[in-house]
């Protein structure tokens, strides 16, 4: 069955409520009409990366609930989880395993040997494409005294997986198909650009390897009527070739290019990647990571894409910087802001709501982060007690929190928003991009007699939808 044209929620299991079952009754007394799908990050049993390091994919971690939450969840939402297949936790049976009996293990080619490799000179580590601040191998000790290394691009604790070892395959086949059976819909592909180990490339998105291995995948999805959202931030012409091959790519370009748009008044690169960006896209303004630069290089120009980080920077926290394998403390350029996307909007309601109101009318189907359905400020003193500069944007929501927030009028203004986008008939049909001045947006929807049309006055953060309704035109302003 294919995924609802309506909005999605992206949350994790505990950070709305303590759990799974507090999320479940959000989402049925608050949200119910003002989404049709849910990604819910990591429940699985997990030992590292905020959930990024599961120990296998077909537990529910106890602390979070257990498959019924799922599947209930599953029965009113369409379901997106994360398959994290770059990665498997140390904790593993499967690791576990390796260690116990080496190269004797049944699990043993899971696991990149790094010392079989051709020759690593300083050359290559230069090219790697890391994520930590050392180079992405780690030393094992085995059962019987020996030692050898393994490839872990992230933490320690995340042991990377073989892509040419059949074993990989038959591991991540099983995982979708249980999954799927649990009613999921969308799997998002957590750093599948990592996949591709080849000494003398970054070992990141290495082409043609990286779309085999996508192609695999899907095919394996399809056969479950799942759907794919492969994430991997990088330049966005790696989108356009995910949309070309049956997946839903991501739009990450247009946070940042939101931003600049609401900030500079200026909507002349926001309309210039309206006209081309994929229209079978997820679109998303926030993430549980940051706001991403590579994403949106080359669509807004260099000289822009600095002054926006220089404004950005200075209301939020420490910025995530480039990595290579020789020089792991930094390549000299910010590869993501942290900060939430209220906060980088200088909290203002009515600039926020025209963000969102673009968001809800461009190509494909949005996702709105649950710090950002709430309208969330920067959690400096979560980010300062975990010492990871992305859990500025991760709040821990009582339900307390919850009830409240929904209560204020930009959350108010948003959901609003979010229920017109879910119903209106118009959005079945076609996206039209009007002409408009560069200080104005101008677009909409039109399906058979049904059309909706939204302007946003950018130096004045006006947002006015004209739609028809029984028959009538009617206006609404947010």
């Amino acid at each position: 069955m294919a995924l609802r044209n309506q909005v999605q929620l992206i949350c994790y299991p505990n950070r709305m409520g303590r759990n799974l079952r507090d999320l479940i009754g959000i989402l049925d007394v608050h949200l119910k009409d003002a989404i049709g799908g849910v990604h819910i990050l990591p429940f699985y049993p997990s030992n590292a990366d905020a959930g990024f390091s599961p120990l296998t994919h077909k537990e529910v971690d106890p602390i979070f609930g257990d498959w019924s939450d799922i599947e209930y969840i599953a029965s009113r939402y369409d379901l997106c989880v994360d398959l994290i297949l770059n990665h498997i936790s140390d904790q593993s049976q499967e690791f576990q395993d390796f260690i116990e009996k080496g190269r004797d293990s049944a699990y043993a080619d899971l696991f990149i040997d790094v010392d079989k490799l051709e020759p690593i000179r300083h050359d290559d580590l230069a090219k790697i494409h890391i994520r930590k601040e050392r180079e992405p191998f780690r030393e094992v000790r085995f059962a019987d005294g020996t030692k050898g290394r393994v490839w872990c691009t992230f933490t320690e604790h995340q042991i990377d997986l073989n892509y040419d070892a059949d074993v990989t395959r038959t591991l991540m086949g099983d995982y979708i198909a249980f999954l799927a059976a649990k009613g999921v819909k969308l799997f998002r592909l957590d750093a599948f650009g990592y996949t591709t180990k080849r000494i003398g490339t970054s070992c990141f998105l290495v082409e043609p390897d990286v779309y085999r291995n996508l192609d695999w995948f899907n095919s394996v999805a399809r056969m479950h009527n799942a759907e794919l959202l492969p994430e991997v931030h990088d330049h966005c012409s790696y989108q356009y070739a995910i949309g070309r091959r049956d997946m839903r790519p991501y739009g990450f370009a247009l946070p940042p290019l939101m931003l600049y748009t609401m900030l500079d008044n200026n909507s002349t690169y926001l309309k210039h990647w309206l006209r081309m960006a994929p229209r079978n896209m997820v679109t998303v303004l926030d993430t549980h990571d940051g706001i991403c630069i590579p994403d949106v290089e080359g669509v807004l120009p260099d000289d822009k894409i600095n002054g926006l980080i220089d404004i950005v920077d200075a209301h939020s926290g420490d910025p995530i910087l480039r990595r290579s394998a020789v020089n792991a403390h930094s390549v000299g350029a910010i590869y993501q802001l942290t900060c939430t996307f209220y906060e980088a909007l200088l909290c203002n309601d009515d600039a926020y709501i025209a963000a969102r109101a673009i968001q809800l009318f461009a190509p494909g189907i949005p996702q709105v982060y649950y710090v950002g359905l709430l309208a969330g400020r920067n959690d400096y003193e979560l980010m300062e007690s975990t010492a990871e500069a992305r859990e500025i944007n991760r709040h821990y929501y009582s339900l307390e929190e919850v009830d409240e927030a929904v209560r204020t009028p930009v959350v108010l203004r948003l959901l609003k928003l979010m229920r017109f986008r879910n119903s209106h008939p118009a959005f079945s049909g076609r996206f039209e991009l009007h002409s408009s001045s560069d200080s104005s947006v101008s677009m909409g929807w039109r399906h058979a007699e049904h059309y909706c049309h939204l302007f946003v006055d950018l130096n004045f953060k006006t947002t006015r939808i004209t739609f028809t309704d029984a028959g009538t035109e009617s206006t609404m302003q947010c």
